[in-house]
């Protein structure tokens, strides 16, 4: 039913916003990316296995030296219901897959990262201190970074936990910390 399904989507999009408007990323544009990816792709399948089928010859068009053809397979009610269902969700779901890139390239613009005190000889995992520019408080992280691969695309993982917050100052510098 495209009413039902419709709902459906739109929950659960009002909810991966929500998220968005709260800056929370993860894991929810990983996964509207992932749905949108599959509706693509189950989209350009189908196309691709009608274009498989045989096809019958229904005439010529000898002004532009043309065969015609005719699909000799349609689709079913339920197939075209599923079509529309497929339209209005990739509309949607790419609305909200935009949302979420600003937010990812704006904090991605927005973030420096600079090397303070020794460097590690393992680069993927450490500590890093986050401040906000006006404020002088400054919270220490501990972090590993790590790769994975989820449907055919690599994604860089990174966890983190709290450890501590000091008040920058003369004596609590970024390299006393």
């Amino acid at each position: 039913d495209f009413e039902l399904k419709k709902y459906t989507l739109l929950a659960y999009l009002q909810e991966i916003n929500r998220n968005f408007q709260e800056n929370k990323l993860y894991p929810q544009l990983a996964d509207v990316i992932f749905h949108y990816n599959n509706l693509v792709a189950f989209r350009e399948n189908k196309k691709f296995l009608q274009e498989q089928f045989p096809k019958k010859l229904t005439g010529m068009q000898m002004e532009k030296i043309q065969v015609l053809y005719e699909q000799m397979i349609q689709d079913d009610e339920l197939m075209r219901e599923l079509e529309d269902i497929i339209e209005y969700s990739t509309a949607h779901m790419k609305t909200a897959i935009t949302n979420g890139t600003e937010i990812y390239e704006f904090v991605e613009d927005k973030l420096s990262i600079h090397p303070v005190g020794i460097m590690p000889m393992n680069s993927k995992e450490g500590y890093f201190l986050l401040c906000d520019g006006s404020a002088n408080e400054t919270r220490a992280y501990s972090y590993y970074l790590s790769f994975f691969e989820k449907h055919d695309e690599k994604y860089r993982s990174m966890r983190t936990e709290y450890i501590d917050s000091w008040q920058r100052s003369i004596i609590n510098t970024y390299e006393q910390i």
